[in-house]
């Protein structure tokens, strides 16, 4: 069974300096708690060992939607997009 996390985007969201896109924090909890290694996840999704060491050591700030979507699959787990309004203050 694969288990859905929903990811809150924003259209025009716009990262500082050096932060990073939140799902790659979500998927460095999600590999962490399964106890995977970037080995079994290269050679199950496709990507690149140095990709998925990118991701986890903060050089990537931004991957694409589906090649992460492909690695958190290998998890048992799928990204689901659900695109938020900025609230207006005043």
């Amino acid at each position: 069974m694969v288990k859905v996390m929903k990811l809150h985007v924003y259209k025009t969201y716009k990262f500082n300096g050096s932060a990073q896109d939140p799902s790659i924090g979500k998927f460095k909890t999600l590999f962490t708690k399964e106890g995977s290694t970037r080995v079994i996840v290269s050679e199950k999704s496709g990507i690149s060992k140095t990709t998925i060491g990118n991701w986890l050591s903060g050089k990537t700030k931004r991957p694409q939607f589906a090649t992460m979507q492909a690695a958190v699959r290998t998890l048992n787990h799928s990204f689901e997009l659900q695109e938020m309004k900025k609230s207006r203050k005043g």
